[in-house]
């Protein structure tokens, strides 16, 4: 199985132990999935069966796993021509080279298949089979923008589960609808703390300073402790900010107390180059993580376009004495400062 870049940094920059790794809500992302498959449908399970196979990893290592043969009915459809009604045939192995994805009798699944011989197997080892008891019809061709609406339209239900998964595949979409944007903010006021920061994790997608401001809003009254999936995946999309009229909520959030957020917000400094941060970026040479002190001292580097003596070492230099080129930034400030 593939882990995703994210999965594998926070594992080593954070020492984070993870029972089962996985993707960040919104690492997968929706439209290769579907371009890749040739049907993508809302379908009810209406029987499996399941049998020992072999299969080679990707060692070579020939191991053992289950083969399922799942019967489905398609009752709304997102991309192929096929019809409302119409039986299918999944067949996949568990537990195999490809995927994990379960199903079970019964299920409402959103579904990303490909076609095999006849029958059909998952387009993504991730999002491939995603289960909901309601995925509301929708009108319209089949399409993207079809499974967005039904997307948005189950975040906004009752069902806490369901609701976050719907918000993370809409993170994973490359950009949404001025309606779906307008209704995934009205859960910015959720009483569910999760539900309230997957939505911003969504909205953090448009890059806006208000977005950014919004998070900053958020983590200020937020009181848990633990670093919940929700706080990674909006960690994972402050990575991507780069508008300087960010800098004022970018500059706090690199001092949150969660460290997937420290890091989001440090790299969005590096993308913002902005000479205004630097105490800041001085201030996290002393945190209490490695990574957020490479990454002060790499941000400083490109944006006083230091690079000689030291200013600017590799990852691995930096891991052999840290303490050295933070020290070296440090006096270099100070020199600046008398």
């Amino acid at each position: 199985m593939k882990v995703p870049l994210i999965v594998l940094f926070l594992i080593t920059a954070c020492g984070v132990c993870l029972s089962a790794i996985g993707p960040i809500p919104g690492d997968t992302r929706v439209r290769p999935a579907f371009e890749k498959a040739d049907l993508v449908c809302k379908c009810t399970v209406s029987s499996t069966s399941v049998s020992n196979a072999q299969f080679r990893d990707g060692t070579g290592t020939l191991r053992t796993g289950e083969r399922v043969r799942a019967n489905l009915t398609v009752e709304d459809v997102y991309k192929s021509n096929g019809q409302v009604g119409q039986p299918v045939v999944l067949d996949y192995v568990r537990g195999g080279a490809s995927t994990d994805i379960s199903v079970q009798n019964g299920q409402t699944l959103l579904l990303f298949l490909t076609r095999n011989d006849g029958n059909y197997s998952f387009a993504d080892p991730f999002i491939g089979a995603t289960s909901f008891s309601s995925l509301p019809q929708q009108g319209g061709q089949p399409g993207l923008a079809k499974l967005e609406r039904a997307l948005v339209a189950v975040s906004l239900q009752q069902n806490h589960d369901e609701s976050i998964r719907a918000l993370a595949l809409l993170q994973g979409f490359d950009a949404l609808s001025p309606q779906s944007l307008a209704a995934v903010h009205t859960l910015t006021t959720s009483p569910d703390r999760n539900i309230e920061a997957r939505a911003l994790a969504v909205l953090l997608q448009t890059k806006t300073p208000q977005s950014v401001a919004d998070v900053r809003r958020f983590l200020d009254m937020y009181l848990d402790e633990a670093e919940s999936p929700a706080l990674l995946s909006i960690g994972g999309e402050l990575n991507q900010i780069s508008d300087n009229r960010s800098r004022a909520d970018v500059e706090v959030l690199s001092a949150s107390r969660f460290l997937s957020v420290r890091i989001g917000a440090m790299n969005a400094l590096r993308h913002m180059k902005d000479r205004r941060s630097a105490p800041v970026l001085i201030q996290r040479l002393d945190d209490s993580n490695s990574f957020v002190r490479y990454l002060a001292v790499m941000t400083l580097a490109e944006t006083f376009d230091k690079y000689d003596d030291g200013y600017a070492p590799s990852a691995p230099l930096f891991d052999n004495n840290s303490g050295f080129y933070t020290n070296l930034w440090k006096t270099w400030w100070s020199q600046q400062a008398r």
